[in-house]
């Protein structure tokens, strides 16, 4: 279990699937979490919790964890056991979260799976949002305020909400951000750095980025760089699908509260 332990330490808010033989398995907490979401058996074995999904039918119980919200790093043994001296090599080959999927089998083909990036300055004045969907290569960004980002939450609905991780300290902006119910991870600080994001959205589109797309503000940078960021290095998916960024001004949203999102079924059906 060792082994087990040191990737897990590196995944701790994801569930980590922990491929033994045919099977992925879950021990302690995760399985605890993940169990009746899977709907799978609860075991015991030498005191600690377990559960387990076969590894040829992963799909399925991947689309159960991410539509509850819940990340899933996948650790698959990397070398066959005939070839092992000792244990196994064993590790993460790649990690799900609800707003960077591209596997079709898990997306509802109906829908956007948009992840969204949120910026704010310290006194909440002023703020910045990027909401990219790397299935379709759907990408949009604009400047907001603290009244009018639930209109940006209702508008593109995203799946997974990115903040740098001492945003997450903010009680007044996690409770908005939180009102659609959606995950909400933070991400290293300097995924949202201009000098880091700059070389991120140059390596996708090229110099001249920010007069292409009207990135008159640097925030606007940091958001769409923090997206692109956090697809690359925290799921090894290339971001060659984005081809432009379309620049969204406050006056394309309108604010609806979350009754009457649900009344007028803009995002789903009552039935």
């Amino acid at each position: 279990m060792r082994q087990y332990w040191e990737i897990k330490s590196q995944y701790k808010d994801s569930i980590l699937l922990f491929r033994l033989g045919d099977f992925y398995e879950m021990f302690a907490e995760d399985a605890l979490k993940a169990a009746p979401v899977l709907e799978v058996v609860l075991t015991r074995r030498n005191g600690m919790h377990m559960c387990g999904v076969p590894h040829h039918n992963l799909a399925p119980y991947l689309k159960k964890l991410i539509s509850k919200g819940l990340k899933a790093a996948i650790c698959d043994q990397l070398e066959e056991a005939s070839a092992a001296k000792g244990i196994i090599k064993r590790g993460i080959t790649n990690v799900i979260t609800p707003g960077a999927v591209i596997d079709e089998v898990l997306l509802n083909g109906k829908e956007n799976n948009f992840l969204m990036s949120v910026f704010f300055d310290e006194d909440l004045k002023k703020g910045s949002f990027a909401a990219a969907d790397i299935s379709t290569g759907d990408f949009f960004c604009g400047l907001t305020d603290l009244k009018s980002i639930p209109a940006e939450l209702n508008k593109y609905n995203p799946n997974e909400i990115i903040v740098p991780s001492k945003s997450l300290k903010n009680k007044t902006l996690i409770s908005i951000l939180s009102q659609n119910q959606k995950t909400i991870s933070g991400v290293f600080d300097f995924y949202f750095n201009i000098e880091k994001s700059s070389a991120e959205l140059e390596e996708t589109f090229g110099r001249g980025f920010e007069e292409k797309f009207r990135f008159d503000d640097k925030n606007l940078t940091a958001v769409c760089g923090a997206v692109l960021s956090y697809i690359k290095e925290s799921h090894n998916q290339r971001a060659g699908i984005f081809t432009f960024i379309k620049y969204a001004k406050a006056s394309d949203s309108m604010y609806l509260d979350a009754p009457a999102v649900k009344n007028l079924e803009i995002l789903q059906s009552l039935s």
